[in-house]
C-alpha cells in the first residue's frame, strides 16, 4: 500500500514537472483530453484543485476555487506557491482527522493526499500530451489510481444517479501484477464479465478517458465494455 509519504512525493515530483511545463512550455497549446483548454486553463485548474485541497486540510470544510492568474511569470509562481502550501497542510494535519469529502466513510484527511496525488499526476499526463510527449507514473501508483476509481468515482456517481448500473462487469488486470479490480455498477451484477488487460497505466487512463479500448487487451465482449466506459466512470 502506498503511504501518505509516497502520495506526497507523488505529488511534490509531478508539481515540479507541472511548473517546468509552465515555464517552458506552449501555454496556448490544445489540451486535446481536456476539450476546450489550453495548457493554460490546465495549469489554473490545477492551481485551482491544489488550493481548494488545501482549504480542506486546513478547515476540514469545502472551500472555493480561486482564480489563478493567467500570465507565464504570474502563474509559475501561483502554482508552485499552491503546490507548496498543499505538502505543507497534508504533512501538518492528522491524517485521520474528519474531514469533508465526496469519498466513501470514513471522511478523514487522508483521502486528499492520495486524491491530488492521482489528481496531479493524470493532469501532468494531459500536459505532456498539449505538447506532444508522454509521461508515465509507477505501476503501484497506477494500481492504486484504478482502485480509487473503484472505491471512490463510480459509487459517487451512482449516488448522485449519473451512470446507469448495468449487469455487466468489467474486470482490470494490469500486467505484471496478481492484483484484479472489479469496477460494476451494479453490486450483484450477474452479467457478463468483460477482462481488460494492459499497463496499470494504460487501464487508468482508459477510465479516465484519456485511450481507447485499442489500448488494451479485450477477453469478452468489446462492445458491452464501450457501453460501460461510455456512461463515464471518472469525474
Amino acid at each position: 500500500m502506498l503511504s501518505d509519504t509516497d502520495f506526497r512525493a507523488v505529488i511534490a515530483d509531478a508539481s515540479q514537472q507541472f511548473a517546468e511545463l509552465i515555464e517552458h512550455g506552449n501555454l496556448d497549446a490544445t489540451v486535446s483530453s481536456c476539450p476546450g483548454w489550453t495548457l493554460t486553463e490546465l495549469a489554473q485548474h490545477v492551481c485551482g484543485t491544489q488550493r481548494w485541497a488545501t482549504q480542506v486540510f486546513i478547515t476540514g470544510e469545502a472551500g472555493e476555487f480561486p482564480k489563478a492568474p493567467t500570465e507565464r511569470t504570474e502563474l509559475l509562481a501561483y502554482f508552485n506557491e499552491g503546490a507548496r502550501q498543499l505538502i505543507e497542510a497534508s504533512i501538518g494535519t492528522d491524517p485521520d482527522r474528519p474531514t469533508w469529502s465526496f469519498g466513501p466513510e470514513p471522511r478523514i484527511a487522508k483521502f486528499w493526499t492520495r486524491r491530488q496525488a492521482h489528481e496531479i499526476a493524470v493532469h501532468l499526463w494531459d500536459a505532456y500530451d498539449s505538447q506532444g510527449k508522454s509521461y508515465e507514473i509507477s505501476n503501484e501508483l497506477a494500481i492504486d489510481g484504478v482502485q480509487e476509481i473503484s472505491e471512490v468515482f463510480l459509487p459517487m456517481r451512482l449516488r448522485r444517479g449519473t451512470v446507469t448500473p448495468v449487469p455487466q462487469k468489467l474486470v482490470l488486470a494490469p500486467i505484471g501484477s496478481n492484483t484484479r479490480i472489479e469496477i460494476a455498477t451494479d453490486p450483484i451484477a450477474a452479467g457478463p464479465i468483460v477482462t481488460l488487460t494492459g499497463s496499470a497505466w494504460d487501464l487508468l487512463l482508459l477510465l479516465w478517458g484519456r485511450k481507447q479500448l485499442s489500448a488494451v487487451e479485450i477477453d469478452g465482449d468489446a462492445t458491452l465494455a464501450q457501453e460501460f466506459l461510455a456512461q463515464g466512470v471518472s469525474p
